[in-house]
């Protein structure tokens, strides 16, 4: 049982997730999201909704984002939640670029 938990932990720890990565880098937070992640992003919100579906809508996401990651992303998108500073200056750079919806077009 000690060596099975020691493997699972060496298998855990070498898993790459966007989190790992960036923590990885020295970086705060996770990978940024990209617009193809946050196309589909949307289109899941579309089919599952936004109301308590977080484990679904990451899931099948797809790229190993959490549900909370998920959550809040989708609050940035729909400006229901500031996003880091970075965020808001690239919003700023390109602010009159924005869909129907209020989401940054890519």
């Amino acid at each position: 049982p000690r060596a099975a938990r020691r493997r699972l932990a060496r298998v855990a720890l070498s898993s790459s997730s966007a989190g790992a990565a960036a923590a990885a880098r020295g970086e705060k937070g996770g990978a940024r999201w990209t617009p193809d992640e946050e196309a589909l992003l949307k289109q899941l919100i579309d089919e599952v909704g936004a109301k308590g579906n977080w484990r679904v809508v990451a899931d099948r996401l797809g790229s190993g984002r959490s549900p909370g990651a998920v959550e809040q992303h989708w609050q940035i998108m729909t400006g229901g939640r500031k996003g880091s500073s970075a965020t808001r200056l690239a919003e700023a750079a390109g602010a009159d670029e924005r869909d129907a919806d209020g989401a940054l077009k890519r």
